[in-house]
């Protein structure tokens, strides 16, 4: 598995990583998309992404990057205050085209019929893009694609901070879908195929997302019990799948091991990012 400490990898990295000639079974980090990449380091790749909507982006980006804590006539707004300037000036804060970068797009003049055929392009050389308000959904769709377990796809949110007291009106929502078109074209385009996929699903799909968020909240009530002395849980078999037991490890390693516990240096970090 490719999982490097750097957090992103650069398109200068991403030759010196095909001049290697190197391939992994998994690649598994920020870089901009790149399809002659990705079939170089993995092997018939199947490859996911993940959007989620971009004004809640915006919004996790700011605060994730700290943008408020550099400046001292920011640091004296409120958080909604703070997300409001941000909001009017996207560009001046670095949070636009954020997306659009990520999924390989250059041109932000883009023609519209240009757009459109691109991202047909890229539907058709993603596995799946997921969309993250849709996740338990998009979850189960990629379980039917890769013939997995529930199991393999169980899952607990970490590092989530909520912003309950922050609120986007409709003028607010307007001017950022003017002013970051492309971001709200991907989210759009790939939700939509989200969509299409789930119709196309049958007609128990419904009911195998919401076998998944019973087994989610069982998960919980097994792993966040203080002091709990049972070493596994088990689900019985469904008619999606096969009975299986989450252990007491499977508990740590959802709920508690930190991604970071898997990063490693590799012979090559060295170069990479020496810009």
């Amino acid at each position: 598995m490719f999982l490097p400490k750097q957090s992103v990898i650069y398109d200068l990295d991403q030759k010196l990583l095909m001049e290697q000639k190197k391939q992994y079974d998994i690649f598994v980090i920020h870089t901009n998309y790149s399809h002659k990449f990705f079939t170089s380091i993995v092997r018939n790749p199947a490859i996911i992404g993940v959007v989620r909507r971009p004004e809640k982006r915006i919004i996790s980006h700011a605060f994730f990057f700290k943008l408020k804590t550099r400046s001292r006539q920011l640091q004296v707004l409120s958080d909604q205050n703070f997300i409001n300037e941000v909001v009017k000036d996207t560009p001046r804060y670095g949070v636009n085209k954020v997306i659009s970068q990520y999924f390989g797009i250059t041109n932000l003049d883009i023609s519209e019929n240009s757009l459109q055929q691109y991202l047909l392009r890229l539907n058709s050389e993603f596995t799946l893009v997921i969309i993250l308000e849709k996740l338990d959904e998009s979850l189960i769709l990629l379980k039917r694609l890769f013939r997995w377990s529930i199991y393999d796809v169980i899952y607990a949110a970490k590092k989530t901070r909520h912003r309950e007291g922050i609120h986007l009106n409709a003028s607010q929502i307007k001017h950022l879908e003017y002013t970051n078109k492309l971001e709200y074209a991907i989210y759009n385009f790939f939700n939509k195929e989200l969509e299409r996929k789930i119709r196309n699903a049958g007609d128990n799909f419904s009911q195998e997302v919401a076998q998944f968020k019973d087994i989610l909240s069982q998960t919980d009530a097994f792993c966040l019990t203080p002091n709990n002395t049972v070493p596994f849980y088990t689900f019985p078999a469904s008619r999606w799948d096969d009975s299986f037991s989450i252990t007491t490890t499977d508990c740590y390693v959802i709920y508690e091991q930190d991604v970071n516990q898997f990063k490693i240096n590799y012979p090559f970090s060295v170069k990479i990012g020496n810009k």
